[in-house]
């Protein structure tokens, strides 16, 4: 057991010394990510002294106590760095109405909460009132003149509000205070088109099947029966309807803020449907069974085929908003 702990001891003190020397070069750099990298290091040293605490003692009771001191030192110059980086962009992301800088201030307030910044109460106050201010809100409005699909569109965008994003917000076809929306969308929905075409082929089978049995006396002079075979003929015409349709979304955008960053664009969606109608002709029996029973669909409604459509366009625009 002796011999066990003189091993657990020599190892961990190598390990100490060599993260020791990484860490001290890291926690003296000016560059604020190695002094987190440093304090990185600092913890797994914290973490294996307590880990062999149970087999050790207090045999590195010293160096634990000097890590522990080191990270709340750490912490607080961190912390401390972290809160007056977002406060003064913050402060200037105010002054110049500017949501993406308000974004960085809350990230650097949520670095200071991380690093156990002592004034919770201030930092919590910063952390709310930056949050808010990053908000980008877009007012947005669908038309679709001219053609009848106005309650459909304006049903599937009435969700439109939960984007899933949590620094921006659209308020469809709301009455809202002007001063408080960065951008005004107006979404163009377009004639749909519909377009059916046809096309015809004829395919042509033969096929040899069983057509009664004969008596025969073979080479060696004995009686056999033999399967008797005739060839059947039978053809397909196929129909092929092929039914497609498109439809496009013009986004026009005006801009009321700095923070507005859309332009205009287009979407465009568009779906096919297509079934074939077979007619027999001939002996049946020479068609493969793929072929029957084919004229029971019909193509797809223009309602149906514009629903199809109206949801790509609505994803499309869902993930152009979010991602620009």
């Amino acid at each position: 057991i002796d011999e066990n702990k003189e091993i657990l001891t020599k190892s961990l003190k190598e390990i100490i010394v060599a993260k020791t020397k990484e860490k001290e070069v890291l926690i003296h750099s000016k560059v604020l990510e190695r002094k987190e990298q440093g304090l990185k290091i600092n913890k797994t040293l914290q973490q294996k002294i307590k880990e062999v605490e149970p087999y050790l003692s207090d045999t590195f009771y010293a160096e634990y106590e000097e890590l522990v001191n080191e990270e709340q030192e750490l912490n607080q110059y961190l912390s401390t760095h972290y809160f007056i980086e977002g406060e003064a962009k913050l402060e200037r992301a105010i002054q110049q109405n500017n949501k993406i800088l308000a974004r960085k201030a809350y990230d650097d307030f949520l670095a200071a909460e991380e690093y156990h910044y002592e004034d919770e109460e201030q930092l919590e106050s910063y952390l709310d009132q930056s949050y808010d201010f990053a908000y980008i809100y877009y007012h947005l409005k669908a038309d679709a003149f001219g053609i009848s699909y106005d309650w459909d569109i304006d049903k599937r965008f009435d969700d439109i509000e939960n984007l899933n994003d949590p620094w921006k917000y659209i308020y469809f076809e709301k009455s809202v205070d002007d001063e408080r929306i960065d951008c005004y969308l107006e979404l163009d929905f377009k004639f749909l088109c519909f377009d059916t075409q046809t096309s015809e082929k004829i395919e042509y089978f033969e096929k040899e099947i069983p057509n009664g049995t004969e008596t025969i006396v073979n080479d060696e002079g004995k009686e056999e029966v033999i399967t008797l075979y005739e060839t059947v003929t039978g053809s397909v015409n196929i129909k092929t309807f092929t039914k497609t349709s498109s439809w496009r979304a013009d986004l026009n955008v005006r801009s009321n803020s700095p923070n507005c960053k859309l332009s205009d664009t287009t979407f465009r969606a568009s779906f096919e449907d297509q079934i074939e109608h077979t007619i027999l002709e001939g002996d049946q029996r020479a068609i493969p069974s793929n072929y029957m029973g084919m004229n029971s669909s019909s193509l797809m409604c223009d309602d149906d085929m514009a629903e199809e459509m109206l949801e790509e366009i609505y994803d499309d625009f869902r993930y152009y908003v979010t991602r620009n």
